[in-house]
């Protein structure tokens, strides 16, 4: 592939179960963790309360307890949509090939010296 390619599109087999985990990590772990930052920051101002293992917290100590609580929910989410989306995509590759499509690429690269 060169790199003046705009339009890519994949047909895969297998999926790297690293590669999904590290993707959702990126997108959902990232957003929940944001989510619960946001939540805590309006807790500093009285808006709300975070709800850490059945203790709730306010004011300061509500925004730095949004910091392991986010965490755990993104990891934990991430582990989670993960788990199902791999039995889902298992499932489905068994069936048929995945097909992915890429516009605007940036940068390709290939792992066959052919292309």
């Amino acid at each position: 592939m060169t790199d003046d390619c705009r339009d890519v599109t994949v047909i895969a087999g297998k999926v790297a179960k690293r590669q999904l985990i590290i993707f959702l990590l990126r997108s959902v772990g990232v957003g929940i963790f944001s989510l619960f930052l946001l939540v805590g920051f309006f807790s500093l101002f009285g808006f709300g309360y975070i709800d850490f293992f059945g203790t709730r917290y306010r004011g300061f100590s509500g925004f730095l307890m949004s910091l392991p609580a986010g965490l755990i929910a993104g990891v934990g989410l991430t582990l989670f949509f993960g788990c199902v989306g791999l039995l889902g995509l298992w499932v489905t590759t068994r069936l048929k090939p995945l097909k992915l499509s890429f516009r605007d690429v940036v940068r390709s690269t290939s792992d066959n010296s052919s292309n």
